[in-house]
């Protein structure tokens, strides 16, 4: 079950917020206006001015790409399911020339309720984006600790990332197979782009999702 989602907000240049944990139930969030090199140009310390420099940005540059992480599908026969969106990092133009916005978010574990799967089908990740993930790792456990985190280091899993053309609009799918074990399993996704609308900054978001094979 995923905690409260917004339990404060807090201004901090970017690069502060620990990342290194994937997790799934906000605690932090934070707004940040970058230069065109990326560089700090300001801050905004209220929901109430985030929200109006979101609207700015979604309405002045919404043609532009995706301003904010894409839809997460895990697919296989059975019933696809939704990922878990947990701790981001995005930028997004501000629709002021050379100015863009940085949001950022932290989290805690959560995964989705579970899907019945198939033990040691074939299933992919698909990524509603246009761009392919310069970086994408994969990871599973098989359980969890009484906190509700994965217990041990998890296991990596290899894909194979494809590129696919849905309705004339492009997805990538990380196309792996299943544990041949039947039980639940946990996954999580960490998949970072580059903004390609010139920051020069990186977006990056990690996702969970949960089977229980059969």
């Amino acid at each position: 079950m995923v905690k409260k989602l917004v339990k404060r907000q807090v201004d901090m240049p970017i690069g502060l917020i620990d990342r290194t944990s994937r997790h799934n139930a906000c605690y932090i969030c934070e707004s940040s206006v970058l230069g065109q090199t990326g560089v700090l140009m300001g801050s905004r310390s209220t929901i109430m001015s985030l929200t109006l420099v979101l609207t700015l940005a979604l309405s002045t540059a919404a043609a532009a790409h995706d301003h904010e992480p894409p839809k997460v599908m895990l697919k296989s026969r059975e019933t696809p399911q939704k990922a878990l969106l947990g701790t981001y990092c995005w930028v997004k133009a501000t629709g002021e020339p050379g100015l863009f916005l940085s949001q950022c978010a932290d989290a805690t574990w959560s995964f989705p309720r579970a899907r019945e799967a198939r033990a040691g089908r074939k299933a992919r990740i698909r990524f509603y984006k246009a761009q392919p993930p310069k970086n994408l790792s994969l990871r599973r456990w098989r359980q969890l600790n009484s906190s509700g985190s994965p217990r041990g280091r998890g296991r990596s899993v290899h894909y194979e990332l494809f590129k696919r053309t849905l309705d004339g609009e492009v997805v990538y799918d990380a196309a792996f197979r299943l544990p041949r074990k039947n039980g639940h399993v946990y996954f999580d996704a960490l998949a970072k782009w580059d903004d390609i609308e010139g920051s020069g900054s990186e977006q990056d978001a990690y996702w969970t999702l949960h089977l229980k094979l059969k």
